[in-house]
């Protein structure tokens, strides 16, 4: 069933399409030959991308954990350490991308290959990402206080 567009309202969970392409386009950028030479690949692109892939993966793990809205006895504290797990995966999602844009301010100044422009909009792809992510993760701390 579709609703209707003026009913709609912002994904809350739009971390997740950002977080896939941000690694789509980060893939995309560390395999060009023109952005890193074959021989110069490994040093820096490698760990970029890895550190977007394991964002990702953190994101959709987090994603994966259901918490119920119960409180009751047993079940609560369950729950309270699921959320806390759950944002502990946020949280090393955050720092993923934290680490990854300080990869590529190193690989803009050490390789001149890579133009300005280039920077910016893959940048852009990651902050939009992280942006979301730490949207994600207030509500979430939202979300554990109501919960008890």
């Amino acid at each position: 069933m579709s609703v209707v567009k003026g009913k709609r309202g912002e994904n809350k969970l739009k971390v997740l399409d950002y977080a896939g392409t941000a690694v789509v386009e980060t893939i995309r950028y560390c395999k060009q030959e023109k952005s890193f030479p074959k021989r110069e690949r490994w040093i820096l692109a490698m760990p970029i991308t890895l550190l977007c892939v394991a964002a990702c993966v953190c994101i959709k793990m987090a994603n994966a954990r259901y918490i119920e809205q119960t409180t009751e006895g047993g079940k609560a504290e369950l729950q309270a350490r699921d959320m806390t797990f759950r944002i502990d995966l946020e949280k090393t999602a955050h720092s993923c991308y934290v680490a990854q844009l300080g990869l590529i301010d190193i690989a803009y100044r050490a390789h001149e290959k890579l133009d300005a422009h280039t920077i910016e909009v893959w940048t852009g792809y990651i902050l939009e990402a992280d942006n979301a992510l730490l949207d994600w993760i207030k509500s979430e701390k939202e979300r554990m206080k109501k919960l008890g």
